[in-house]
């Protein structure tokens, strides 16, 4: 991926392209306004710094540096610098209806309004991956590769993690609020409230499972973002994650697809949220060809074919 450097950026310093914003812990005790067990604070900053570094990668290509510097004097407004060596390209920085018209390249707002459009749906969906998914599928104001897009991402066990390392200083008696901030226009406000929305599983109420199945194709959403897929009597959504796949079957008639079985590898993700009764499950097929049945097609050669 290429991009150019634009030295007479007044953001550009020594080789680097400097992108600042604030971190602001809203205090509830105004009596103890640094009253914040340290290992809260350290675990948060930890968490958004590794959430937007595994978001610019997956978006962007680009690899970055998160800098902290000094906090507000009376206060616990954070002051930190998402550092580049590249500008990023113009036509990615489109994602999610951000202005890169102002950006000149530089990423930091962009990424800090990645994480606004996820916050916002998993607030609105209650924190429930399968909803999220849902969601995003039947939004209308998306484009096919901006649904893809978040949908891979809120499935990244990574960025969920440190969504829930970021927000787990909310539990913190004297903590109201995060908010994320840069040119003083406030960009992200979570409540207490909004904190149960981030809690990812513990380990031990989550588990990951992979296997090959054969499958028919049921359904598929406009934007082909869900999938409906029939296997053993048994009807299930997932996701597919095969560009190549997606593109050899787009001329296809649905009809003529509902006919067909494939071999597909799907990655089972089952999670239950604390307090939850119910658990959320989420399937990502990441390898799918069609299978022709030797008995039906008299060849022999008995392995899957792709379309």
């Amino acid at each position: 991926m290429s991009s150019s450097l634009i030295p007479d950026d007044p953001r550009f310093e020594r080789g680097k392209l400097n992108d600042d914003f604030s971190i602001v812990y809203g205090i509830s005790n105004e009596a103890f306004p640094h009253n914040v067990d340290a290992e809260y604070l350290a675990l948060s900053i930890l968490g958004l710094t590794s959430t937007l570094k595994k978001i610019s990668k997956e978006i962007l290509g680009v690899n970055i540096q998160v800098t902290i510097g000094a906090n507000k004097e009376g206060s616990l407004e954070i002051f930190a610098s998402i550092i580049t060596l590249v500008f990023a390209p113009m036509t990615l920085l489109q994602f999610f209806g951000y202005d890169y018209k102002k950006t000149k390249g530089a990423i930091g707002g962009f990424l800090l309004n990645v994480i606004k459009v996820i916050s916002n749906k998993l607030k609105a969906t209650n924190g429930e991956l399968d909803l999220f998914i849902e969601a995003i599928s039947k939004d209308e104001l998306m484009s096919n590769e901006e649904k893809n897009t978040l949908i891979k991402l809120i499935n990244d066990a990574k960025i969920r993690d440190g969504l829930d390392d970021f927000t787990k200083v909310l539990e913190h008696n004297d903590v109201s609020k995060i908010e994320l901030k840069q040119d003083n226009i406030n960009i992200i406000a979570l409540e207490k409230k909004d904190r149960k929305y981030f809690i990812l599983s513990s380990p031990e109420e989550q588990s990951i499972t992979t296997e090959n199945k054969l499958v028919k194709i049921v359904y598929i959403s406009p934007f082909k973002t869900k999938w409906q897929f029939s296997s053993e009597g048994q009807m299930f959504w997932a996701t597919i994650d095969n560009d190549q796949f997606i593109d050899d079957i787009k001329d296809t008639d649905m009809a003529e697809l509902e006919s067909m079985y494939f071999d597909a590898k799907i990655i089972t993700t089952s999670y239950k949220k604390i307090g939850s009764k119910r658990a959320s499950v989420s399937r990502i097929i990441t390898d799918i060809v069609k299978y022709d049945f030797p008995l039906f097609n008299h060849q022999d050669n008995n392995s899957p074919k792709t379309i």
